[in-house]
């Protein structure tokens, strides 16, 4: 495997790409691209920054769409974790999850809580 360049825009194009190839129905080539894009987006930008968490939310979407629901799970739960404003829709992703692993209960609370730290980041963002 190369390595890609640590520029952001050239990372996000990673990622984009990805996620054309999740559209055409191509999720084997899909993973691997957005598995090196965060690994960069962390390298580069560190584990918290929004296009790193983006990043984070795209691969546990295609987690969830190939049914690897196990590994999806915990990466949902990261990006959930930064309650940063551009990444609360992770919340959404995870509480659909949630569901579609027969825990309706468990996707209540997530829902309950995206509006708790959507809240909080309007909050301090004013």
């Amino acid at each position: 495997m190369t390595a890609i360049a640590c520029y952001p825009s050239t990372l996000i194009s990673v990622d984009n790409l990805a996620s054309l190839l999740k559209v055409q129905g191509k999720l084997a080539e899909a993973e691997p691209l957005y598995r090196r894009a965060l690994k960069a987006f962390e390298r580069t930008l560190g584990t918290e920054h929004p296009d790193t968490l983006i990043s984070v939310d795209n691969l546990a979407s295609l987690l969830k769409v190939q049914g690897k629901l196990a590994e999806a799970e915990p990466l949902y739960r990261r990006a959930l974790e930064a309650e940063h404003q551009d990444t609360l829709i992770s919340v959404n992703n995870l509480a659909s999850l949630l569901k579609n692993m027969a825990l309706p209960a468990a996707s209540m609370v997530r829902i309950s809580m995206v509006s708790r730290a959507l809240a909080r980041t309007m909050t301090t963002a004013l």
